[in-house]
């Protein structure tokens, strides 16, 4: 039992006390000794979503977790579900939707900008006009800072969309450039960068026969290209080291309807002299005779060039053939450098002469001109065991037959009837 004295009144309110009285001016409070010791303590209060406190599994003060009402913006939060805005980032409830809920939303284009409401982008971020970008370049939706070597727009001093010039890097083939060194492959060709060594560098080079062809490498030639062998060209024909088409009329090889090579029938151009035919229309000439091509006029020859009164053109030769036969007299013998050649016999033995009768025989030989007023008289000695030869080679005369006209006289040349 515990006593208070005191002349004033006091009160006590002990709410977890069975009962108490008061004695002649005097409180007396009575405690049931059978309670246990337990039994003293001060109850604690419950845990509840309005105790200022951070409790149960509350994310922020009184709010948050499964138990207790959503945070409002700026709270913490462990989760969306712990915030109003249904947003939850870096432990803080956001506001939703805005420019800095790391949300692409309100027609943003890219997380948190673009659009009409909030900032333009930074470089690499999504974009659909260039208004979304800080550059204001938007490509393949895209922000792009400008000018550089990414944009897509030739500026600068690229000579190609973002290559060549001194900022951007060097250009792949058949991009544009200005100079060499505007090009991977360091080759500049028509302003268009071209590999090397390659079939499209315009250079001769690796093992090509003429440019970017022929060879083991390159595609084949066409036409009129160099080559070193008929593998070099598409037409399978390489003459004189050029590509030549075939079948055709230059390429060496008589085959169409041609009468001779590369020449005749009725493709090809007409044949020249010598050349083989079917009809005078092969011939150049309008003449073919013996299957062969041929001119038998030769107007600067008529009458052998004797009716200028000399000589001119014709190589005069003679000599002494005593003790030689007949059959081992060969013409060359008797001509300037053989072995029976003799000047002086060459030089009056045989001579030019005139319309009529021989200077010599007289009427036993008469009308020694044929056509015209000259004619040429070989050997004209009574007696002597002499031999007389003119002769003369004529260029560009391809008839296959000779015409002449000629005179001999068998003479007795003091030899007896019997030799």
């Amino acid at each position: 039992m515990i006593v208070f004295s005191s002349t004033s009144l006091i009160l006590l309110v002990f709410c977890l006390f069975p009962y108490f009285v008061v004695v002649n001016g005097r409180i007396t409070i009575t405690i049931d000794s059978s309670s246990s010791e337990e039994g003293h303590k001060p109850r604690q209060k419950e845990p509840c979503c309005t105790d200022r406190m951070k409790n149960q599994d509350e994310s922020d003060i009184d709010c948050g977790g499964l138990n207790c009402p959503k945070c409002r913006d700026m709270k913490k939060c462990t989760s969306p579900n712990d915030c109003l805005s249904n947003v939850c980032i870096n432990s803080t409830c956001i506001p939703s939707p805005s420019c800095r809920d790391q949300i692409r939303n309100q027609g943003e284009t890219d997380i948190d900008c673009g659009g009409r409401i909030c900032h333009q982008c930074q470089d690499m971020k999504t974009c659909n006009a260039s208004c979304d970008c800080l550059s204001d370049v938007c490509i393949n939706n895209t922000c792009i800072p400008s000018p550089s070597c990414l944009d897509q727009i030739q500026n600068q001093d690229e000579t190609d969309i973002d290559c060549g010039g001194r900022t951007c890097p060097k250009c792949p083939d058949m991009k544009k450039c200005t100079y060499p060194q505007d090009c991977l492959s360091d080759i500049c060709i028509n302003n268009i960068c071209i590999p090397s060594p390659s079939c499209w560098d315009q250079i001769q080079n690796q093992d090509e026969t003429d440019i970017d062809c022929g060879g083991s490498i390159c595609l084949k030639c066409h036409d009129t290209q160099h080559c070193n062998i008929r593998s070099d060209c598409l037409s399978g024909v390489c003459i004189n080291n050029e590509c030549i088409p075939s079948p055709s009329c230059q390429d060496q090889i008589m085959n169409q309807d041609e009468t001779d090579v590369d020449c005749g029938g009725t493709i090809c151009p007409k044949c020249g002299n010598g050349k083989a035919c079917n009809t005078s229309v092969d011939c150049l000439s309008d003449q073919c005779r013996v299957k062969f091509c041929q001119t038998c006029s030769l107007v600067s020859f008529d009458n052998g060039d004797f009716e200028s009164g000399t000589t001119s053109g014709w190589t005069i030769g003679g000599g002494i053939r005593t003790s030689v036969s007949s059959s081992e007299i060969l013409p060359e013998y008797l001509l300037p450098g053989g072995k029976l050649f003799n000047s002086t016999i060459a030089l009056s033995h045989s001579s030019i002469v005139t319309n009529g009768s021989d200077p010599i025989l007289g009427n036993l030989m008469p009308g020694i001109v044929e056509g015209g007023q000259y004619s040429f008289r070989v050997e004209d000695l009574v007696k002597g065991g002499y031999a007389s030869v003119i002769s003369r080679q004529v260029n560009n005369y391809y008839c296959l037959d000779i015409y002449f006209s000629w005179l001999a006289v068998l003479q007795n040349g003091n030899h007896s009837s019997n030799q």
